[in-house]
């Protein structure tokens, strides 16, 4: 049974939540006990030496880690994050309540309005989306949405990167594979911003993940190795697959999620103290029935509520995967999990969410699909603000005044408080017209109006960010890698 917590302050609608104070615990506990029983592995000769510098004792290959290391991580981590503009403008705090809503999250394949089969991603659509999200008010940061794939597999990150660069000045999130694409990124980031420092007004977030059950690659060991380094925000992300690569009851799929991300702490804390870390979770299920991944389950939506749940126990920040769904095209399967995907969300206290744009089990990506979602945002946006109860919005003067079967329509209560009360419907992708009116008017489909957005957004001139100097830097960088890297 879904319970609701007390509110936290005035206009705001409280967090929903799965998990009783003392379950929390459990699971907390729990996760302690497997790091220092069973402990972890990792193919990382940094990692493994790290945590022998640091005492951690060692059986069979397996570091364990005591609790009392894990406290001391929890201790030095920051609890909240300053993000800011690849520009140097202060963009969000992470942790400050209210969700950061991105794009997301390297797909492969890219439907284009009208057509039903998905298309290999090119870079160019790495360029357009990241136009697109620029635009869109609701969009907080810049993920990357789409891999190119007629570069080679190993720079696909790092030219999307270049493109996002390019086109936006808002926050950004990635998740490098193997350390020589992160050090091209970051020289990337340094050219575009012109800060030599990526950890002094941080606008990057780096998503490494280790292989559930507990065993950290060396790719990704060597990400949150060098991102700790340079300071720049980590966002961890277990993935314990329910069945296939974690318990397959909930409660034991999240106390192994939780002790991954513990010890992802715990690296990032010991390489360097203080660095900032996102508590992070992107939940999918297995499905028994047709042997492959869901990503549109309730399960999924009961763990994205617990989740945050944990994050608030740690006092840390937290991110989720969504608006999700398993459908194949933009249709009412589409709707109706991308609806409940968000609102697991943004109604139980996650702090950033990404993957926005995306669908089909996170493979594919539309233009149209981005703007569909960002309206769900919004309108959940409105849902967290909540109900104002106080003598003038309870309105017993008003009501008098009016009296019995008056119209309250062109009341100065009305027209004072409307638009701060109602969710503007003005240039809306779903539409309110009365049916005559939108059958007369085409009687188009919510993707045809973001279709028809989406081309007025990208008819316009495209906005470079960097100047021509850091641009010319950038394809420098770009271009050493590939001939670098073709091979790999």
């Amino acid at each position: 049974m879904i319970r609701v917590t007390n509110k936290e302050q005035a206009m705001e609608f409280p967090k929903i939540e799965v998990l009783k104070n003392e379950e929390v615990l459990d699971i907390h506990n729990s996760a302690l006990r497997i790091l220092d029983e069973l402990g972890f592995k990792t193919d990382s000769s940094d990692i493994a030496e790290l945590m022998r510098r640091n005492g951690v004792d060692e059986t069979d290959g397996a570091l364990h880690i005591p609790p009392r290391m894990v406290e001391k991580a929890l201790d030095s981590t920051p609890k909240s994050i300053k993000l800011y503009t690849p520009s140097g403008t202060l963009s969000r705090t992470i942790g400050d309540g209210v969700p950061l809503i991105f794009t997301g999250h390297q797909a492969v394949f890219v439907l284009d309005h009208g057509v039903s089969e998905p298309r290999a991603g090119r870079k160019k659509d790495t360029r357009n989306f990241t136009r697109l999200a620029n635009a869109v008010e609701e969009i907080d940061g810049i993920a990357v949405q789409v891999y190119p794939q007629e570069v080679p597999g190993h720079s696909a990150i790092v030219h999307a990167m270049e493109s996002m660069l390019t086109y936006s000045d808002k926050p950004m999130f990635f998740a490098p594979e193997h350390g020589n694409a992160f050090e091209a990124i970051c020289d990337l980031a340094k050219a575009a911003s012109g800060s030599s420092d990526l950890g002094e007004r941080p606008f990057l977030i780096a998503q490494p993940s280790p292989l559930s059950p507990l065993f950290w690659v060396e790719g990704s060991s060597r990400c949150i190795i060098e991102a700790a380094k340079k300071g720049i925000p980590l966002a961890i992300l277990p993935m314990p697959v329910p069945g296939m690569a974690g318990p397959v009851t909930l409660a034991g799929a999240l106390t192994l999620q939780h002790a991954e991300t513990l010890l992802g702490f715990v690296i990032t804390q010991l390489v360097n103290p203080g660095t900032p870390v996102i508590y992070g979770a992107a939940w999918v299920t297995f499905d028994m029935a047709g042997g492959g991944i869901d990503i549109g389950s309730p399960e999924k939506y009961l763990l994205s509520v617990a989740t945050p749940q944990l994050a608030r126990f740690l006092g840390l920040p937290c991110m989720a995967a969504g608006p999700d769904t398993n459908s194949h095209i933009l249709d009412i399967q589409n709707g109706v999990e991308k609806a409940l995907s968000a609102a697991a969300d943004m109604l139980s206290g996650t702090d950033i969410i990404v993957n926005t744009g995306m669908f089909s089990n996170a493979m594919t990506v539309s233009l149209e699909q981005v703007l569909i979602d960002a309206e769900i945002v919004s309108m959940l946006r409105r849902v967290r603000r909540g109900i104002e109860v106080n003598e003038e919005s309870i309105a017993v003067d008003v009501i008098k005044r009016v009296g019995i079967k008056g119209e309250f329509l062109t009341d100065p209560h009305t027209l004072s408080h409307f638009k701060q009360e109602l969710w503007d419907t003005r240039g809306r992708l779903f539409q309110r017209d009365k049916a005559d009116k939108w059958i007369a008017s085409g009687a188009r489909e919510a993707a045809d109006r973001a279709h028809e957005r989406v081309e007025e957004i990208l008819s316009k001139p495209p906005r470079e960010f960097p100047g021509s100097d850091q641009l010319s830097e950038m394809e420098k960088i770009v271009a050493e890698f590939d001939k670098k890297h073709t091979l790999e």
